[in-house]
């Protein structure tokens, strides 16, 4: 084997790893404080679309079109706005390397190797996950990290264990929040159930595992919501005693919850005025309603990044009494850039996003549009705007065909 072609077999891999672990979604990537694993990271970002345009060789005009006119409305939103930050460079940048990305390698290939990927991450997660509960005196030898809101981690490398007995023990794998976690999980097991022409059911088997491990309430609803998708949705996926025990996991869950005190409390918590986990349901409504509040403001090119900054916290004192801010409060991707960037760039990615659940995971238009609303709720629970993951995906939703002329189709057929 030549060396360019051993190159073309790992370098899906190589981008995958990157999409997957060096991003802003993970924990030492993206909010880990001190700094150099982000600097390495804006590194290889800067890096790689260099070789990554030589080697994408195919850009149809409509695809041109697409990936200039965001940009050009993000560099309207910066000019008008007379907001010239670094973070609308960084935005630009993300979509470009997302869509080469989403260009290079075919989604038959991305969606094959994204859930492998994150079948042995949550395998990794789900051990470590169980190491903490049962023996977590093991962790005081794995170096300790801080996050940029100043909250302690033990450091496994492929996975984040909370130390703060306030959060409680969740599994966060390698990503920043558990709420991430289970867009990922959620997403794999979506192209699972529904891309994937034969069912992994031992990828399943882990995914809902990781899922139920993080206690994200939203990521158990959204779960949920895609089984029974599955269910009625036409694929016959499940035996009759498959079924029978996916009508029965919520009724199980429910009863655990609810006679486990801890975890009772760390989830029905946050529905409690009088608890202090109140703040985040909170949190959760005022990352809905302000940015609503600042983009009928700037309707049409948007408030900008510092503007929106400013004005969150404005507004949260205005609407809530509290001075809620923009950074780790406005955790919903949807609205956010709506408000940051204007009506027509936000329309672009909803649709962009009802466009990847139509082609990737149902044509049924009742499925399409239930699975579409559940997309929509976890990308709402958490800010995303950076994430290379949810641009891609957004791109594959435009993209006129899954594969082209010099993408990574080969390597289904020789891997299996």
């Amino acid at each position: 084997m030549s060396k360019l072609s051993l190159f073309k077999n790992i370098a899906p891999y190589i981008l995958l790893f990157i999409v997957i672990y060096i991003s802003d979604d993970t924990f030492l990537f993206g909010t880990a404080e001190g700094g150099l694993f982000s600097k390495v990271k804006y590194m290889l970002y800067y890096m790689l679309p260099i070789p990554l345009i030589i080697n994408v060789r195919f850009v149809s005009k409509s695809d041109a079109i697409l990936i200039a006119f965001l940009i050009i409305l993000i560099a309207i939103t910066s000019i008008s706005n007379f907001d010239f930050r670094g973070g609308y460079v960084y935005q630009v940048l993300v979509l470009i390397l997302s869509f080469l990305i989403a260009k290079k390698i075919s989604f038959q290939v991305f969606a094959k190797l994204f859930c492998q990927f994150m079948y042995i991450f949550g395998i990794i997660s789900l051990i470590v996950f169980a190491v903490a509960l049962l023996f977590p005196s093991i962790l005081t030898f794995f170096p300790v990290v801080t996050n940029i809101s100043g909250l302690e981690s033990h450091n496994l490398f492929l996975a984040i264990v909370n130390i703060d007995e306030g959060h409680g023990v969740r599994n966060t794998g390698v990503f920043r929040e558990p709420g991430v976690y289970m867009i990922y999980l959620n997403i794999a097991l979506m192209i699972s159930l529904f891309y994937s022409k034969s069912i992994n059911k031992k990828y399943v088997i882990i995914f809902i595992l990781c899922i139920i491990s993080t206690l994200s309430t939203a990521g158990v609803v959204v779960t949920g919501g895609v089984l029974l998708s599955a269910l009625f949705g036409g694929k016959n996926v499940f035996s009759k005693n498959e079924k029978r025990l996916i009508y029965l996991i919520p009724i199980l869950l429910v009863a655990f919850i609810v006679y486990n005190e801890g975890i009772s409390d760390l989830v029905f918590g946050k529905l409690n005025k009088d608890s202090g986990k109140y703040v985040s349901t909170l949190s959760r409504i005022a990352s809905l309603h302000i940015p609503l509040v600042n983009f009928m403001d700037y309707p049409i090119v948007g408030s900008g990044l510092s503007q929106f900054n400013f004005d969150f916290e404005r507004q949260a004192m205005l609407l809530y009494g509290i001075p809620l801010k923009a950074d780790g409060t406005a955790t919903n991707t949807i609205t956010n850039k709506f408000a940051t960037y204007g009506f027509t760039f936000g329309a672009i990615f909803m649709y962009g996003l009802f466009r990847f659940t139509k082609k990737v995971l149902s044509r049924r238009l009742i499925i399409t549009f239930f699975l579409f609303v559940l997309m929509l709720a976890m990308f709402s629970n958490e800010d995303m705007r950076y994430s290379l993951f949810f641009n891609i995906l957004f791109f594959y939703g435009f993209l006129t065909a899954n594969t082209n002329p010099n993408a990574y189709t080969n390597i289904i057929n020789k891997n299996g």
